[in-house]
């Protein structure tokens, strides 16, 4: 990744105020814009940030001299657009089998999802079908889905297992978590999802899940975080605080679903255990909120879960005028909110949550960066971080307004420096194209000869079966 300078910035947003406020009390006036603005980064990271006019010799002679390059400086202009941070999405199933459509239907006649569960539908139904997959099917459908949040401008991306739970599905998707390219990843062991049929204790399956599933994974080292849904149709606080001691023991990040469905008081006993998170919080009192909001902790909102299961959404207001910190996210899933949308969410957010359009971009931006423990790393642009950031067609307060298939606001999504989406697709690296032209030519030239050991078509299966493995190792 080459030394380079972004120039051709029409108006900067950086969020470093924001960043500086570590997300709390956003107002409009964070939100500071800096016209004519550029960018230098090298080896896909901020070395610079601030007026166009500023970019001298002597400027470019000590940031070489400061960070040691001894490359070149190219130009890349973003041709007069708006620039502000990648979004960060830190909450999602990615991983499931089939759909739950006939729960759907059922949910709508008035059955409960507690109910639904009971019957053996919910997170088994997907669990069975989940099961079936292969790890190579599951890498597949990874990236795929990954490109999706991709293409809306999300380069940070948290998945979560839970799915499989038992020993090889749960570390099969983990390991396909790992496997995406493009994007940062965080992968989350979620084994503590639901009771699988195989056993009947909750607490064996626990002692199982700490004893077997949470040393494999950190083993084969696939595993950044851990989860756990506490609720009364799953486990409770004592799992919770026993999970985290000795996840905190392989110094994993810790994050829980708490307090959705029923008050639980999970929240609070949580950020006290080191929670970087804490996801849903819809049941939660005033003086919980007081807690939370002087806790280092970010409280994730997951509105697209509360419009499809008909729930009170969180007290948004609350949160954030104590100072809470405050991340949203999807909650993609196939049960309670198969939407991969970030628009819809930031537009739920702002119709039912009363949340303002600089608190949505702050949630999902640095509040959300804080959720996964990436604030160093992503969430604004200043020096040190990764030039993750995106360029808009339109001024940012038009985001999170309207909600359509391609967003119609965001232009390109850089990471690392490097162009990954543009006008909602994935861009496709020159080496893969010129490794997909070569396959095809010498598939063309296999058609005209015979089929032997030591004919062309021979070969151009064995360089077919390379290029292969060469393109799943590209664009990591």
């Amino acid at each position: 990744m080459s030394f380079t300078l972004f120039y051709n910035i029409s108006e900067l947003l950086s969020l470093k105020e924001v960043s500086e406020k570590q997300g709390r009390h956003i107002t409009s006036k964070d939100f500071v814009i800096t016209k004519k603005a550029a960018i230098i980064s090298y080896k896909g990271k901020i070395v610079w940030v601030g007026k166009y006019a500023a970019v001298k010799p002597r400027l470019i002679k000590q940031l070489m001299q400061i960070n040691k390059i001894t490359q070149t400086l190219q130009r890349h202009s973003l041709s007069q657009a708006f620039i502000m941070p990648a979004f960060v999405e830190c909450h999602t199933h990615l991983l499931f089998a089939g759909n739950r459509a006939s729960e759907f239907n059922l949910r709508q006649k008035g059955m409960s999802y507690s109910d639904i569960t009971k019957k053996g539908g919910g997170i088994l139904s997907t669990v069975k079908a989940t099961r079936k997959l292969s790890l190579l099917e599951l890498k597949r459908m990874a990236q795929k889905r990954a490109e999706v949040f991709l293409s809306q401008g999300v380069t940070s991306l948290e998945a979560k297992s839970g799915y499989g739970l038992n020993l090889s599905s749960e570390i099969k998707m983990l390991e396909a978590i790992k496997s995406i390219k493009k994007l940062n990843t965080k992968a989350t062991l979620l084994a503590l999802h639901t009771l699988p049929k195989e056993f009947s204790s909750k607490d064996k399956y626990f002692q199982w899940v700490i004893n077997q599933v949470l040393p494999k994974a950190v083993k084969k080292q696939v595993v950044d975080r851990v989860d756990i849904f506490v609720e009364q149709m799953a486990f409770n606080k004592k799992h919770m605080t026993a999970l985290f001691k000795q996840a905190s023991d392989y110094n994993l990040g810790l994050t829980v679903h708490s307090d959705q469905l029923s008050p639980q008081g999970t929240s609070c006993l949580a950020s006290q255990q080191g929670a970087s998170s804490v996801d849903h919080v819809n049941f939660v009192s005033d003086s919980e909120i007081k807690q939370l909001s002087k806790a280092n902790v970010s409280n994730v909102f997951l509105p697209g879960a509360d419009f499809y299961l008909k729930m009170p959404y969180p007290q948004a207001r609350k949160f954030l005028d104590a100072g809470a910190r405050v991340a949203l996210a999807t909650d993609y899933n196939p049960g309670t909110c198969p939407c991969n949308n970030i628009e819809f969410i930031g537009l739920l957010a702002r119709l039912e949550m009363n949340m303002t359009i600089e608190e949505v971009v702050a949630a999902y931006t640095v509040s959300a960066a804080y959720a996964l423990g990436m604030q160093n790393t992503v969430g604004s642009l200043q020096v040190g971080k990764q030039a993750d950031f995106i360029s808009l067609n339109k001024p940012y307060d038009e985001l999170f307004y309207s909600s359509t298939l391609k967003n119609p606001v965001v232009k390109s999504v850089y990471r690392l420096g490097r162009l990954v989406a543009s006008n909602g697709q994935v861009v496709v690296e020159y080496a893969l194209l010129l490794m997909i032209s070569v396959i095809l030519a010498m598939t063309l030239v296999n058609m005209t000869v015979s089929r032997n050991p030591d004919s062309p078509g021979f070969i151009i299966k064995k360089w077919g079966d390379i290029l292969k493995v060469i393109g799943e190792d590209t664009q990591k």
